[in-house]
């Protein structure tokens, strides 16, 4: 697998952590930059190693264990989701989503690299180089989760009050994305 199609499977994988991150700045719109960095730093790092949790259990296991991962990103973004738009509903309570707090960080960073370990499977069933996927894909998802956590924020100014409901339907949305991409 080359450089190009290791980018191409990257800016994939990377697409929910923008989202994710959009949403988290949609929440937060006042995040500090130091916040930027601390929070997809980690999203970066378990989108990166991922993958190589994912050729370690087919080395493992010959892949028993990942018809299982779908099932729980869903279940993760779905509960996270409904908290934030149940939250929103509520008059005069802003919905709170701070990646901030580690519980949700992990949380919302295992939920969207969930899809890079099976990546890392199929990576390992074909030989295909994964400390060069890590690389690259622990990259793209640093600049694309710190550009989400920054247009999110510039997005709240205009959307006020209703930016929670967005948040929770973009992410309850993610995870039925993902679930049907598993049974389809």
């Amino acid at each position: 697998m080359g450089l190009l199609e290791l980018s191409l499977l990257a800016l994939a994988l990377s697409g929910d952590t923008l989202i994710a991150s959009a949403m988290c700045g949609l929440l937060n719109p006042r995040i500090a930059r130091w916040q930027v960095v601390r929070i997809s730093s980690v999203m970066a790092l378990f989108q990166g190693l991922m993958p190589a949790l994912g050729g370690a259990v087919v080395m493992l296991f010959k892949g028993r264990v990942a018809p299982f991962g779908p099932w729980m990103a869903s279940g993760l973004l779905a509960m996270v989701g409904g908290k934030i738009l149940l939250d929103s509903l509520k008059p005069g309570q802003r919905p709170q989503f701070d990646l901030l707090k580690i519980k949700t960080l992990l949380t919302i960073a295992l939920a969207t690299s969930i899809d890079a370990f099976s990546v890392g499977m199929g990576m390992e069933l074909i030989g295909a180089n994964l400390l060069a996927g890590i690389l690259v894909i622990g990259g793209v998802t640093l600049g694309a989760s710190c550009v989400g956590l920054v247009l999110g924020g510039r997005l709240e100014q205009r959307l006020g009050p209703q930016a929670g409901v967005l948040a929770g339907v973009v992410l309850i949305g993610i995870a039925i994305k993902v679930l049907l991409q598993h049974l389809l």
